[in-house]
């Protein structure tokens, strides 16, 4: 979905917003702030998202 809005094939509604911020785990004001930042530093959720993700590669591997 962010690469059709990037490209212009598909509008921004509020519901894509909110859906987003939720997946992201960040707020709806970040997503729409015109600046982002100097430094970002990913969701709290994502540094355990890859250490789950890594164990279960080392499992499989």
């Amino acid at each position: 979905m962010i690469s059709q809005i990037e490209k212009g094939n598909a509008m921004l509604s509020f519901e894509i917003i909110s859906k987003l911020a939720e997946r992201l785990n960040c707020s709806i004001t970040f997503l729409l702030e015109e600046e982002a930042p100097e430094t970002v530093s990913p969701p709290p959720s994502i540094p355990a998202q890859l250490v789950r993700a890594n164990n279960i590669l080392k499992a499989i591997c």
